[in-house]
């Protein structure tokens, strides 16, 4: 029996710390932060560079803390 193509897990999209900034409208040092944190998913592909998975704050706010002043 062949397998459907709905059957199939979708690729995840992949792409840089800036890519992932301009998606979720935050900057580049939140989406590290969010790394760090394990609330974005990514990997580290080469020493210097980092690939993010896309999917993974789509649809998602990001806390951001906000000092009181």
């Amino acid at each position: 029996m062949a397998a459907h193509a709905d059957s199939q897990p979708r690729a995840r999209r992949w792409g840089t710390i800036s890519d992932a900034a301009v998606e979720a409208t935050v900057s580049a040092k939140t989406i590290r932060r969010q790394i760090a944190a394990g609330v974005i998913y990514a990997e580290r592909i080469s020493p210097r560079r980092i690939r993010v998975d896309l999917d993974s704050i789509s649809g998602r706010a990001l806390t951001i803390a906000k000092a009181d002043r």
